[in-house]
């Protein structure tokens, strides 16, 4: 279920999205792991091993990941058509703006 934690219109992949930087994993003050966003963002559901080693073969040594190839908006497999979701995305200032208190 999408909507657990993801806002009506931020569920596809977007630009703001891709030019996020990785999700950090410290311990005691020290980086141990970096999950780039995308990756971050659709493995805190899709968890399986396979699910981990596509996202790894899909992504560069410098991080860049290339999901939106087949899983944006339009594409083959894309996120709205693989979990037939009706949402029309929201701009990265928009969906900032929806969880961010305001005041």
């Amino acid at each position: 279920n999408c909507t657990v934690c993801h806002l009506p219109g931020t569920f596809v992949i977007t630009d703001a999205l891709a030019r996020s930087s990785p999700m950090t994993a410290s311990v005691n003050g020290q980086v141990v792991r970096q999950v780039p966003p995308i990756t971050s963002a659709c493995t805190g559901c899709h968890d399986s091993d396979r699910t981990m080693a596509h996202a790894q073969s899909q992504t560069g040594l410098q991080g860049v990941e290339t999901c939106a190839v087949c899983h944006g908006q339009g594409r083959p497999y894309s996120v709205t058509s693989m979990h037939r979701i009706v949402s029309t995305p929201v701009s990265g200032a928009e969906a900032l703006a929806a969880i961010r208190p305001s005041g």
